[in-house]
């Protein structure tokens, strides 16, 4: 009964990291950081 409650806090646990990982790909704030300002150029 425990496996399967560490089993669906790991698919939780990676599904949540997955979905920060997204965000943080898509935000504009991410991507200054690393292209700097030629973005808002464009």
């Amino acid at each position: 009964m425990i496996n399967i409650i560490v089993f669906g806090l790991l698919i939780l646990l990676e599904s949540l990291c997955h979905s920060i990982k997204m965000l943080l790909f898509h935000s504009d704030i991410f991507s200054e950081l690393f292209y700097g300002d030629n973005i808002t150029d464009h």
